[in-house]
């Protein structure tokens, strides 16, 4: 597709790999500068990380990797679910303590529940806008207005994230430059934001087609 390929060409992608910006000890610069430096596009989890962290973690990308990356935040709209998802809470609670016999069994390590994000997030936006990385790209929602501007008046690329069609229109009204479509076959939690979650389980190979945009990436 023009898009992909006009995606590939702006960011100097020669292999059509995305790194998940994975929230945690699995994202690291170094891994986001190596993904990078082998043609794909590496991503920074930056959602978990206080402001001065953002800013040392970019650096460090910076000094190890010339090529174009991204840096992942969340939603503002993560932490209302978050906050007014007790329930949700409790369901996880619940299966993670079905399955502990299998994982004794197995010897392996029970998982650890998701954590909410912990910092200010305008902060946040703030560290990222002073550390200018080539592209932002968030989950679960949307940006703020002043967010939005902020970033793309210093030229700062947007990808949001969406489950559902209803969901990518939005984004695109908002006005990102890409929108990632994840599939109900996506690992760990889904970026789902404008309808319960039980209502967007629709398989990568449905949802692309169904929401063919000008702006989309796939």
């Amino acid at each position: 597709m023009a898009a992909n390929r006009d995606f590939r060409q702006q960011f100097e992608m020669t292999v059509p790999i995305v790194l998940a910006p994975m929230g945690g000890d699995p994202s690291t610069p170094d891994l986001t500068a190596a993904v990078s430096n082998a043609g794909g596009l590496g991503s920074l989890a930056a959602a978990y990380s206080t402001p001065e962290q953002i800013v040392q973690n970019v650096a460090r990308v910076r000094a190890l990797t010339r090529r174009p990356f991204a840096v992942n935040l969340f939603s503002p709209q993560a932490q209302l679910s978050w906050n007014d998802g007790n329930d949700e809470k409790d369901g996880l609670k619940a299966v993670t303590e079905f399955l502990r016999p299998y994982h004794e069994r197995l010897g392996v390590k029970p998982p650890e529940l998701p954590q909410k994000p912990i910092q200010d997030f305008n902060e946040q936006v703030v560290a990222v806008s002073k550390a200018a990385p080539p592209i932002v790209s968030f989950t679960f929602g949307h940006l703020p207005p002043d967010a939005t501007a902020l970033f793309k008046s210093q030229g700062i690329y947007l990808i949001g994230t969406a489950t559902t069609v209803e969901e990518a229109l939005q984004l695109e009204q908002a006005g990102v430059d890409a929108v990632v479509a994840q599939g109900s076959e996506a690992g760990a939690h889904r970026g789902t934001f404008a309808v319960p979650a039980e209502e967007a389980l629709i398989g990568t190979v449905a949802l692309v087609p169904q929401g063919w945009m000008p702006c989309e990436f796939r």
